[in-house]
């Protein structure tokens, strides 16, 4: 693996489809290798159903749903401990 993408989610219901198709149109001119890491951070929203939805569209994205609010700085690090790519671009 070339590439991670790591981002928290949190109340972003309403922009994911978005990001996850400009993400992946962008990084999929760059490699073929590379994947979207999306950590739900006990989001009250509908995030983590949307982003199981956008998983199924999209074979580079992975999700995560953290079991509660932790915080931007934890859920950060929890998609850094997944990645696998040569290189990790931290996005907020």
């Amino acid at each position: 693996m070339e590439l991670s993408v790591v981002s928290p989610v949190y109340m972003a219901e309403r922009i994911l489809p978005e990001l996850c198709r400009r993400l992946d149109a962008v990084l999929s001119q760059a490699t073929d290798s590379y994947e979207i890491i999306l950590v739900c951070d006990g989001s009250p929203d509908n995030s983590w159903a949307v982003m199981e939805s956008l998983a199924r569209e999209y074979s580079h994205l992975v999700v995560v749903n953290l079991s509660r609010n932790f915080g931007q700085h934890y859920a950060l690090t929890a998609g850094m401990d997944l990645a696998i790519g040569e290189w990790t671009v931290v996005m907020d």
